[in-house]
């Protein structure tokens, strides 16, 4: 009889092979006839390529590997369920111009505090002004600075995973952020028996994004 780990090796293999076959669907309606659908193709592309760098095909992973991608794909599913049961693709162009608007002035205070730590490296760091000015293109280009998406815990309840969201975010951030728990919690997860649990949520995950992913393809057919 095969391991487990063995057939949720494969089986994961085989779901990244899936969601790369409709990535290529889903480029191939980039055209003018499916205009109408070009937020959802737009989303469930995007989806499908990030999913694709997320890689973790082997139990033997190194834990906090496993354990960040794992938790990767959970936000994954999460939203690509709440986005397919709302059906609120528009809103995805003002979820992004939102979160890159954000990471510009993140840049920004960011490029402060490195000139601050590293005055010998000043002129390594990118000007406030140019990141301003990119804020500025975004706001032209959208009308406004987006809106941000729901935080993960609140579309996790619209779908109904509230539990699997509590208990899972709860022993990821436990496991990979440091805090009073890593001094006296039990840290080491190293044999295959206990990475298990996280190696076959990834399966799981993968599983059920292909699932949202050929839902969203649907959605993008024109009607005759």
């Amino acid at each position: 009889m095969e391991d487990l780990d063995v057939i949720a090796t494969r089986n994961i293999k085989e779901q990244r092979k899936k969601i790369e076959f409709l990535l290529s669907k889903f480029r191939k309606r980039i055209q003018p006839c499916h205009a109408v659908n070009k937020h959802t193709i737009t989303f469930g592309m995007l989806l499908a390529e990030y999913v694709l760098r997320i890689k973790t095909d082997s139990i033997d992973t190194y834990v906090d590997n496993i354990l960040l991608n794992c938790r990767r794909l959970c936000e994954v599913f999460i939203v690509s369920r709440y986005m397919n049961k709302n059906n609120n693709f528009e809103e995805f162009i003002d979820y992004c111009t939102y979160d890159r608007y954000d990471y510009l002035e993140n840049l920004k205070k960011m490029t402060e505090a490195n000139k601050k730590m590293f005055p010998e490296l000043k002129n390594l760091f990118s000007s406030p002004k140019f990141l301003s000015d990119e804020q500025d293109r975004l706001i032209n280009q959208h009308g406004n600075k987006g809106k941000k998406i729901p935080a993960i815990l609140e579309m996790a309840k619209d779908i109904g995973y509230e539990e699997e969201y509590s208990y899972f975010y709860k022993i990821t951030s436990k496991l990979l952020h440091f805090c009073p728990f890593s001094f006296n919690g039990d840290m080491l997860l190293e044999s295959k028996d206990e990475k298990f649990v996280f190696f076959k949520r990834i399966e799981m995950y993968l599983t059920e994004i292909k699932k949202e992913l050929d839902v969203i393809y649907e959605k993008t057919k024109i009607e005759n």
